[in-house]
């Protein structure tokens, strides 16, 4: 119970995937996007508002793309993850037993197969 209280239970935390709107913000701060919108602006600035608006179409439609795109891979990747089983082996020496002073409390460790990263093995 001393390292359970110490380092926390056997089990991975979760990895949560990125939400759209962080996609989006990542896809409007690309430095491509960049290059477009000074282009929109100076655009707007001369009074040249086909360009502009050829500008904003682009810049939207290249956000919606993406944004869409890296949802369903996220998605997809989640699928995947799901499907794979995780088996791990756990050794664990007795208590008390400090494995680097006594090396040959080696043989003593115990061997534990988790299934699932849960933690039965105590």
């Amino acid at each position: 119970m001393r390292l359970r209280d110490e380092f926390g239970s056997n089990v991975l935390g979760l990895q949560r995937g990125k939400t759209w709107y962080k996609i989006a913000f990542e896809a409007i701060a690309h430095p491509f996007n960049g290059i477009l919108a000074v282009i929109a602006i100076v655009s707007g600035i001369m009074e040249d508002y086909k360009t502009l608006g050829v500008m904003i179409a682009i810049i939207l439609l290249g956000l919606i793309i993406r944004v869409v795109q890296e949802v369903r891979a996220n998605a997809e990747a989640e699928a995947l993850k799901s499907m794979v089983s995780s088996k791990v082996i756990v050794y664990r020496a007795p208590e008390g037993t400090d494995l680097e002073k006594d090396p040959k409390g080696v043989s003593t460790v115990r061997r534990c197969i988790v299934y699932h990263m849960d933690s039965r093995c105590r």
